[in-house]
């Protein structure tokens, strides 16, 4: 090539390669790219190698001199930041009639050529643990993923792994890295049973502390449970990891299998305690000591442990919602009004580091047969996020029945009813008392027995009579204002006490 290049930077400016090795390379023919083998960039990406380095011609981008410049500019500054690349990486630009942008690495070796070269397993599994490791740990910095192909990781001499790819994807919540993990347990002998159950406990491990946060295990899990897999053996690899995924999963029931008639559903306590004392003493009255809590035992309210301590003593099967996820571990930044961040705050510093705990190994979702309790909505990746309501009711009914789930109880939206399917048609219905025998899928919400949301004062919870195969919605009056002395005491925001006496 004739046209000159101009060096804009490096990782690390003090190992800059220099502008002849570049020269020398780019006079040598262009490098075939081929799916397995060593090179596998995109169409638009040209290569070109010797034994000691890799250029990467990015001939996608058509930019004005200028604009180039500032593009590698923008790209240099971000792998500054994420240090995941060799620190050798140089970025150049060829000037010419077309400006091309361009970058050189040290010629590493990729993992999936390692993995067709080696015929040690152990080395393999050692080199994709790191892999995963350094996958997660980006995450986590960056909210940002990294490619998870094999081919974009690659190990130098010393054996320290780098990134090899130049972009970065968008974050979401492990489904990619699902769907990677599935390519990779039908292709790979080496992730054995053994390997997989260590490959599991590693994975919480890193989790926890790269997140700071093991709800996301629980996400991953779920993701990893619904990859495809060819045969029994590959399911059973999966749901190893997913066994030691939950391995530090507490709180779960020994047995979900319902005993009585009568299942009570309540959702949404919102640490609002004279309210639940009404519900709990009718409950007992009626002779129903079965249960399932559906989430948001804390917030808005100002009895988050005493309502802990009243749960702990029923034999209730309680799960995680989004406010109980906010008080035990902090996180607010998403998902919360000011008001509801404010109680949450305020409940972080109140609750007792027992109950934090207790509230943190909460479950995101029990399910049984064809039963599912979740506190957010079916089709929700985080389990406690997500609402059931007029715009997506009928993608979580497909949910259901793509898992060949009946009921689905929720709360979250604090709005009693049952959005269901019959004969192929969708509906809702908010009648007192309903007979879903015949209905194909049902999502049902009990309302709030703490914040109700449906204009009319009180608080709401449901039985499910499962002789009958009925849900009743019931609303009981309680002693609002024991609640609303409390929140005033505590000085928390009029609205939210507004909000309580009016029900909405």
């Amino acid at each position: 090539m004739t046209n000159s290049i101009k060096i804009i930077g490096s990782v690390d400016p003090d190992q800059a390669i220099a502008i002849e090795v570049i020269e020398q390379i780019l006079s040598q023919q262009q490098t075939d790219t081929q799916h397995n083998t060593e090179f596998t960039g995109r169409p638009n990406t040209e290569i070109y190698a010797n034994e000691n380095y890799i250029i990467k011609l990015h001939q996608e981008y058509d930019f004005k001199q200028r604009d180039a410049v500032r593009w590698i500019e923008k790209t240099l500054a971000k792998e500054h930041q994420y240090q995941v690349h060799h620190p050798a990486k140089t970025w150049f630009l060829i000037c010419g009639e077309k400006n091309i942008i361009a970058n050189i690495t040290p010629r590493l070796q990729a993992l999936h050529q390692l993995e067709l070269e080696s015929d040690n397993p152990s080395e393999l599994q050692t080199h994709f643990l790191a892999m995963v490791h350094l996958y997660l740990s980006f995450v986590a910095k960056h909210q940002m993923r990294l490619d998870d192909g094999l081919s974009n990781f690659a190990i130098d001499a010393q054996q320290k792994l780098y990134y090899v790819d130049d972009d970065v994807y968008p974050w979401d919540n492990f489904t990619a890295f699902a769907q990677a993990f599935g390519i990779y347990l039908r292709r790979y002998a080496w992730l054995d049973h053994h390997y997989m159950n260590l490959l599991g406990l590693k994975i919480a491990l890193f989790c926890i502390d790269a997140f700071k946060d093991s709800h996301c295990i629980m996400i991953l899990a779920e993701q990893l449970r619904g990859i495809n897999t060819a045969n029994q053996e590959q399911k059973d690899k999966v749901f190893s990891v997913i066994k030691a995924l939950h391995a530090k999963r507490q709180n779960m029931p020994v047995s979900l299998e319902l005993q009585q008639p009568y299942v009570a559903l309540l959702a949404d306590i919102h640490a609002n305690l004279p309210a639940l004392k009404v519900v709990l003493d009718y409950l007992e009255q009626k002779h129903i000591s079965q249960g399932l809590v559906l989430g948001d035992v804390v917030g808005y309210g100002p009895h988050p442990n005493e309502c802990i301590v009243t749960l702990k003593n029923t034999d209730f099967w309680i799960i995680k919602g989004n406010h109980d996820h906010g008080a035990a571990t902090g996180k607010t930044a998403k998902g919360f009004s000011k008001t509801g961040k404010w109680v949450i705050d305020w409940t972080e510093k109140v609750l007792q580091d027992g109950h934090k705990k207790w509230l943190d190994k909460l479950p995101v979702y029990l399910q049984h047969d064809n039963w599912l309790a979740v506190h957010g909505a079916p089709c929700d990746k985080h389990f406690f996020m997500a609402y059931v309501y007029q715009m997506t009711y009928s993608n979580n009914l497909n949910n259901l029945a793509a898992r060949a789930i009946k009921y689905c109880f929720h709360g979250h939206t604090h709005i009693p009813g049952i959005y269901y399917r019959y004969l192929a048609q969708d509906k809702f219905s908010n009648e007192s008392k309903q007979n879903i025998a015949n209905h194909a899928h049902n999502l049902i919400c009990p309302g709030s027995i703490g914040q109700t949301r449906n204009k009319q004062f009180g608080t709401y919870f449901a039985l499910w009579d499962r002789e009958q195969d009925q849900i009743e919605f019931i609303c009981l009056s309680y002693p609002v204002e024991q609640t609303v002395e409390a929140m005033q005491a505590y000085n928390f925001p009029p609205q939210l006490v507004d909000r309580l006496q009016q029900g909405i």
